[in-house]
């Protein structure tokens, strides 16, 4: 399975494994992530990933949780584990961020 990001001309982010039913080329399919599997990244750093803007954003004490939405107007939810120590995180409403997730932490689902 090829994860890509349709808005640039099908941009691969990620290859997966074949998952546990039947999938023909083409075919869509659900991608299961839990919020805290997610990772955001400003765009200058470097990562790979699906690209979008932060759409809110809340300080909850240990996390900062924040809603992105990607290009092709899917809403992904991140929480993440507040660092205070840099400086940085915390991103701003309207921010072009990257998102990506934990090698293996994905679960596969038919598009049903």
């Amino acid at each position: 399975v090829e994860v890509v990001e349709q808005n640039d001309g099908f941009h691969p982010v990620r290859e997966l494994p074949r998952p546990k039913f039947d999938v023909q080329v083409g075919q869509n399919v659900n991608l299961l992530l839990r919020p805290e599997d997610i990772r955001v990244y400003y765009t200058h750093e470097g990562h790979e990933g699906l690209i979008g803007n932060v759409v809110d954003s809340a300080y909850k004490g240990s996390t900062l949780d924040s809603v992105i939405q990607l290009k092709n107007g899917n809403i992904v939810k991140t929480s993440e584990y507040f660092n205070e120590d840099d400086p940085n995180f915390n991103y701003k409403l309207g921010q072009e961020v990257r998102i990506d997730w934990v090698d293996g932490w994905e679960w596969i689902l038919p598009d049903e």
